[in-house]
C-alpha cells in the first residue's frame, strides 16, 4: 500500500476490501491505476469493493486543503475529492471485520484473542492437552460425575475430536478428580468412564491417547492442576511431546496456569462462564466451545495448505 502511495503520488491512499453479496457498506468505484472515482451509497451488491478504513495521507497536502471545522473525513474529504485523481485505492483481500453489529463484535473478540497462537505452524509434531469437565462434558454443579450414565458430552464434541485426530500427534486428557479421595467417586467407576470415553471418541473417528487424573485433596500436590505433574507424566510416557509445541484447552484459569507452568499455549473455553474474558497473561485464545476451536484451527491449516 505504501509503495502504491509513493508511486501514484497520491494525497490519500485507501485500503479496499473485495466483498460479495453485501448491503451493510457503500461501494467504492475505481478506475485506471486504482484511482477512486466514486463512493456509492449502501445498497444490495453482488460483487464490489468497500472502504477498509485504513488510509495513508500526505500530511502537508492534506492540511493545505480547505476543510470545515468540525468536519467529516468521509463526507468533506473522501466524497468531495473523489474523481479528482488525488485518491488511490489498493485492493487487499486480507482479514476484515466490522464490529458494528453484536454478532461480529463477539466474533472479533474471539479472533483477536486467538491471534497469539501460531496456527500456521501447528502440524503433526504438536500435542493437545484437554481438561475434561466443562470442556468435553457438562459439569455437575457442586457435585462429581460418578458413572458413565451421568457423563453428558457437549454437543459436537465428537466432531471436534475427529478434527483434532487429523492434526495432532498426541491427544491427552488431564483432569482433577478430587471426588475419589473424598470417597464420593469410586476409582474403578472413574476408570470405566475414561475407558468408555476413549472407545466412544474412537468410534466417532477421533482419538484420545491417554487420560491422566489426580485424586489428591491438597492444592499443593504436584499432580493437581495448576501444578504440572500430570503434564510431566504425559511427557515421560510420550517422550516426543514437547511443551512449546503443545496446546492446553480448559475452562478455568487453573487450566490456563497448568499450561503456562509447562510452557504451553493456552485456550480458554467459555462453556461454564458467560462473563467476558479480558486479555489475560495466562490466556492465549478464547473460544465458546471445543468445536469452535477445532474449526478455527482446521480452517487456518486449510488456508495455509491452499496458499502453499
Amino acid at each position: 500500500m505504501y509503495q502504491v502511495h509513493r508511486q501514484q503520488q497520491s494525497l490519500c491512499t485507501l485500503a479496499l476490501k473485495p466483498m460479495q453479496h453485501f448491503n451493510r457498506y457503500g461501494t467504492v468505484i475505481t478506475g485506471e491505476h486504482g484511482r477512486v472515482l466514486k463512493f456509492e451509497e449502501k445498497k444490495e451488491v453482488a460483487d464490489g469493493l468497500i472502504n477498509g478504513g485504513v488510509y495513508l495521507l500526505n500530511r502537508k497536502r492534506f492540511l493545505a486543503l480547505p476543510m470545515p471545522v468540525p468536519g467529516s473525513f468521509e463526507r468533506d474529504f473522501l466524497e468531495k475529492y473523489a474523481a479528482t485523481e488525488i485518491l488511490t485505492g489498493v485492493i487487499s483481500n486480507q482479514y476484515f471485520i466490522d464490529i458494528g453489529i453484536p454478532e461480529d463484535f463477539e466474533k472479533a473478540n474471539i479472533d483477536l484473542q486467538a491471534h497469539r497462537i501460531p496456527y500456521d505452524q501447528v502440524n503433526d509434531a504438536w500435542s493437545l492437552f484437554l481438561d475434561r469437565d466443562g470442556v468435553i462434558n457438562v459439569e455437575k454443579e457442586n457435585d462429581y460425575i460418578n458413572s458413565w450414565d451421568e457423563f453428558k458430552m457437549y454437543e459436537r464434541v465428537e466432531h471436534a475430536m475427529q478434527l483434532f485426530a487429523g492434526i495432532f500427534k498426541h491427544i491427552v486428557i488431564v483432569t482433577n478428580q478430587r471426588g475419589v479421595s473424598k470417597g464420593v467417586t469410586p476409582e474403578d467407576a472413574l476408570q470405566q468412564i475414561h475407558l468408555n470415553l476413549k472407545q466412544h471418541i474412537h468410534a466417532a473417528g477421533g482419538r484420545i491417547d491417554a487420560v491422566y487424573y489426580c485424586t489428591a485433596l491438597e492444592d499443593n500436590h504436584p499432580c493437581r492442576k495448576p501444578n504440572p505433574g500430570m503434564g510431566l507424566q504425559a511427557m515421560n510416557e510420550f517422550q516426543d511431546i514437547k511443551a512449546p509445541l503443545s496446546i492446553m484447552v480448559g475452562n478455568n484459569l487453573s487450566d490456563m496456569a497448568f499450561g503456562k507452568n509447562l510452557g504451553m499455549y493456552t485456550v480458554l473455553l467459555t462453556t461454564t462462564s458467560t462473563e467476558p474474558h479480558r486479555p489475560h497473561p495466562l490466556i492465549d485464545a478464547v473460544f465458546p466451545s471445543l468445536e469452535a476451536f477445532a474449526l478455527h484451527l482446521h480452517d487456518n491449516l486449510s488456508l495455509k495448505s491452499r496458499n502453499i
